[in-house]
């Protein structure tokens, strides 16, 4: 049983009169109590200052940068770990074959463009591509949304030769700003 395999580490539960087939997942009804394993290393959010920054900006103020750091840590986090645990688990679907994930969104965003009614629009489409998969498909659509992610842009290079003339490389608008 393969779902049995992958989560051999978890207790799959049915409420009683509500048995389903016990090889397919998620079935309605069904309390899947999960045992989330704990980290063989330890993470924390400062964890991406020992790595090796490739494609980044170069911040010329330190201390700017420190304060807008410690600014964006007073913030709620705009994924709570149930979400990221719940996707984790519906991607499992994904891997065997049981379920579709639908990715959706623009390549390149700008400040200027985004706005309610774009989100709201975004949204329609990729909610209309999962109901046409949803039953092409028979499986359960996992829907990602990729928005507000593509204000910046990695880079290989800090420059760029346009014309002849070696130029800073545009990093998107939250690098570079509207018009900067």
């Amino acid at each position: 049983m393969l779902h049995k395999e992958i989560y051999s580490k978890h207790q799959i539960v049915e409420p009683p009169g509500k048995l389903g087939n016990p090889n397919s997942l998620p079935y309605i009804g069904r309390l899947i109590i999960f045992e989330i394993e704990a980290m063989t290393t330890q993470w924390n959010p400062n964890d991406w200052q020992r790595r090796t920054a490739l494609q980044m900006p170069e911040y010329s103020d330190r201390a700017e940068l420190n304060g807008v750091l410690e600014k964006l840590s007073s913030f709620p986090p705009l994924v709570f770990a149930g979400e990221v645990n719940a996707l984790r688990l519906r991607l499992a679907l994904v891997a065997t074959g049981d379920g579709f994930l639908l990715q959706g969104g623009d390549c390149a965003e700008s400040f200027a463009e985004f706005h309610p009614d774009n989100i709201r629009d975004t949204f329609r489409v990729l909610m209309q591509m999962a109901v046409v998969l949803t039953f092409g498909g028979a499986v359960p659509v996992i829907k990602v949304g990729r928005m507000a992610g593509q204000f910046a842009k990695p880079r290989s290079n800090p420059t760029e030769v346009v014309n002849g003339v070696e130029l800073p490389i545009y990093r998107g608008d939250i690098v570079n700003g509207i018009g900067e």
